[in-house]
């Protein structure tokens, strides 16, 4: 049995707030048919992004909350930080040997 509009609505409107099981169960479809259909209809980056936070809320102690990690955070966007230290090094590089002025001593 597939998916029909009403359900496939009700997907997109309640993917973000419930689990894929609750939505399975809610609409009467299993939970294969539901990854399927966000299988076709998501890019494999998308899809497997999701799925990785499916696993992380339910893994949570059953919370629905991910947790977050600074590690994981710095492992995955490492070059957009680096890039950002060095624009700051940069604009303030120029300052470095500059001596103080009379309203910097107390």
């Amino acid at each position: 049995m597939g998916l029909d509009s009403h359900r496939k609505n009700y997907i997109k409107k309640n993917l973000r707030n419930f689990s894929i099981s609750k939505i399975a169960r809610d609409i009467g479809a299993s939970e294969n048919e539901i990854l399927d259909y966000l299988k076709k209809k998501w890019s494999p980056e998308k899809y497997e992004k999701f799925l990785r936070n499916q696993y992380a809320q339910n893994s949570d102690l059953g919370q629905g909350i991910a947790s977050f990690s600074f590690m994981n955070f710095f492992r995955e966007n490492w070059t957009a930080l680096t890039f950002l230290a060095f624009l700051v090094f940069a604009v303030y590089a120029n300052s470095l040997g500059n001596g103080f002025v009379s309203d910097d001593i107390a």
